[in-house]
């Protein structure tokens, strides 16, 4: 169906190039139409057009003027509620900037409507701008309800925004059904969510972040609404010459770049200057690294573009590297021999004790493919990173760590995937045991690590996932680990939407060590054991932003273990296996085949089985074991549903 209405829209946009704008004042409205359709039914395609086919929209406004809008979304993902103004050009389609258009960057109201999208207006006749805020990465997270969308009568409280995207990499504002505070302190602007602060700014002309966010997001869509005599390429995959430093590697190791900042030697391109720089090959393998090394206050982007790049164990190097030059620090242990307690270990967790790093993006445009290899057996393993890191674009990579030790991405600092199909494998992650190394992990991170959109697939050996924390606002994420944790992070795991599959059946599927020990600490005392007060002070968590919740998405995780999620607004149930008869505490461990019926089945035979989405509703579901219904015992706790399944008379 998606497919027919994008050809009908783009078809109709040939013959009438004003259909996917927004309603013009009436003595400029227009009367063109197409033979067999009319305006009326044009528009109304159009606006019923859900989110996954369209990322932005071309817009008239009462003066003439052309706007290119980024369209926000109510919570169905078809309904116009506000957008983002990119940019405004007047009809002799000069640009204007923030002083001529003081409605640019900033979110305006709009609305669907059977003519398409309707801007709105003030009695003086202008726009209406919405009081938005965004975090510190750009992202637009709230605005203000003056439309009163919820219909409790309060036009001053602000709308929890979220991010959704498509399989093609199209990103979408989307409002949740949740309100948030906005206030000041200590002259900061911050958003109070669940007792939870975060800093923001509002989105205006002045808010670059929100701009270069927005752009990003916008041109990422493969399905962008045509205009006559235009191409209708996704923006990415143009390279604009003149604003990126060229990067050739060439064969036998060597490469190619005329810029300053940019040294080369055989199997080395070191870079030293903050910059963009798009990196192609003219050799199907190049053997080498790429080391890239900026100041903390520093910004940079690399653009890999249909790039091999392959390290073997005698040159005994990590393929890419990303390095704060700010930190003097001797880099000796990033290619040292890996082994179970190591000095880079140490030695990255000293690092991340930095409060500021510098912000990269590595980038991989729509339609190009690019893959990198270490078969060197080097604990730092693929992708050492000391950065901020983002890592996007609509194109395809591909990370492999070959030697047993190794990590796919080692980093000290926090790493974001977006819109990309990014792919981590690591040596024997089909293998049943943990090898002595401690297994070599797909993301090994002292920071938090980040899916907003895109596709993230980990296959690994040691844990898919090692790091302070998890988030996950959108995207897919498929984690597979051979012999230890799928998700272990130390203080939390925040799933808000995406899908998410992990499976670890030798070990814990979705591990916060801190929401272990609370769970510990509770089975004590519901024992009625004694408890000191310093047992309570190693079990109760510290920090105020820990735990585990699932706010959204769909969850679906197979394991020896898994820990209990706490303070959902969505519901989650988690299958366990007892003994011989029902509501036994005593546990079996014998894998089985997990199916709740009308609800979901799991993939593998495992231990326990956590499934979460939006249609689950707290009731007692029938629960079948390997094709065979059981009885079964249901505890429902905070939106969490514990079922007991007498499975086995086996251990």
């Amino acid at each position: 169906m998606k497919l027919k209405l994008s050809a009908l829209l783009l078809s109709v946009l040939m013959f009438l190039p004003l259909a996917a704008c927004t309603k013009q004042a009436e003595q400029t409205a227009a009367t063109t139409q197409p033979t067999e359709t009319t305006t009326t039914e044009v528009a109304a395609q159009i606006a019923a057009v859900s989110s996954e086919e369209i990322s932005f929209y071309d817009a008239t406004d009462n003066l003439g003027n052309i706007l290119k809008l980024s369209p926000i979304y109510a919570a169905d993902g078809k309904t116009v509620v506000a957008a983002y103004v990119v940019s405004a050009t007047d009809k002799d389609k000069k640009a204007l900037d923030a002083k001529a258009y003081t409605a640019l960057n900033c979110v305006i109201a709009a609305k669907s409507s059977d003519k398409g999208i309707e801007l709105s207006y003030d009695s003086a006749k202008k726009l209406i701008t919405v009081e938005s805020y965004a975090d510190n990465n750009g992202n637009i997270v709230a605005i203000m309800d003056i439309n009163d969308i919820n219909k409790n009568g309060n036009k001053t409280e602000y709308i929890k925004l979220s991010k959704k995207t498509n399989e093609k990499g199209s990103v979408h504002y989307v409002l949740t059904n949740e309100t948030v505070e906005i206030k000041v302190e200590n002259g900061k602007k911050v958003l109070v969510e669940k007792g939870k602060k975060t800093e923001v700014k509002i989105v205006d002309a002045s808010n670059d972040k929100v701009k270069k966010t927005v752009a990003s997001d916008t041109a990422s869509s493969s399905e962008k609404p045509a205009q006559s005599g235009t191409d209708n390429k996704p923006s990415d995959t143009a390279t604009p010459q003149e604003e990126y430093v060229s990067i050739v590697l060439k064969k036998n190791g060597k490469a190619a770049c005329s810029a300053t900042g940019v040294e080369i030697s055989d199997n080395k391109v070191e870079i030293t200057k903050a910059d963009k720089y798009r990196i192609t090959s003219e050799t199907d393998v190049w053997h080498g690294a790429i080391i890239a090394k900026f100041k903390n206050d520093e910004e940079a982007e690399l653009r890999f573009e249909d790039v091999n790049i392959s390290v073997s164990s005698a040159m005994k190097t990590v393929p890419v590297q990303i390095i704060d030059a700010s930190d003097t620090t001797v880099r000796s242990f990033i290619e040292a021999e890996a082994t179970a307690e190591t000095t880079a270990d140490n030695a990255i967790e000293t690092l991340s004790e930095r409060d500021s790093a510098p912000e990269v993006d590595i980038v991989f445009p729509t339609g190009t493919k690019s893959s990198f290899e270490n078969s060197a057996n080097l604990f730092t393993g693929v992708l050492y990173n000391e950065a901020k890191l983002t890592v996007k674009g609509n194109g395809k990579a591909t990370f492999k760590a070959v030697a047993n030790a190794n990590n796919v991405i080692s980093t000290s600092k926090s790493v974001t995937v977006k819109n990309v199909d990014l792919t981590l494998e690591s040596a024997n992650h089909d293998v049943a045991s943990k090898f002595p190394s401690g297994g070599a992990r797909g993301i090994f991170s002292y920071s938090r690590v980040k899916l907003e959109s895109g596709k993230l697939t980990i296959k690994s050996n040691g844990d898919s996932i090692r790091c302070d924390s998890y988030e996950q606002e959108g995207g897919t994420l498929n984690a597979a680990s051979s012999a230890c944790d799928g998700i272990d992070a130390d203080d939390l795991i925040d799933i808000e939407g995406g899908s998410l599959s992990v499976v670890a059946l030798e070990k814990t599927s979705l591990k916060v060590r801190r929401v272990n020990n609370q769970d510990k600490l509770d089975a004590y005392i519901a024992a009625g054991s004694k408890v000191t007060d310093a047992f309570k002070k190693t079990c109760i968590r510290s920090g105020k932003n820990d735990g585990f919740k699932i706010d959204g998405g769909t969850v679906r995780a197979e394991s020896y273990k898994t820990s209990t999620p706490r303070n959902n607004d969505q519901k989650v149930i988690i299958c366990k296996a007892s003994k011989q008869v029902k509501g036994n505490d005593d546990e079996s461990k014998k894998p089985v085949k997990w199916k709740i019926t009308g609800v979901a089945s799991s993939n593998n035979s495992s231990v326990k089985f956590l499934y979460s989405a939006s249609g689950i509703k707290q009731q007692n579901y029938t629960i079948t074991v390997d094709g065979s219904e059981k009885d079964t015992t249901w505890t429902w706790k905070d939106n969490v549903g514990i079922a007991k399944v007498v499975s086995s008379t086996s251990v």
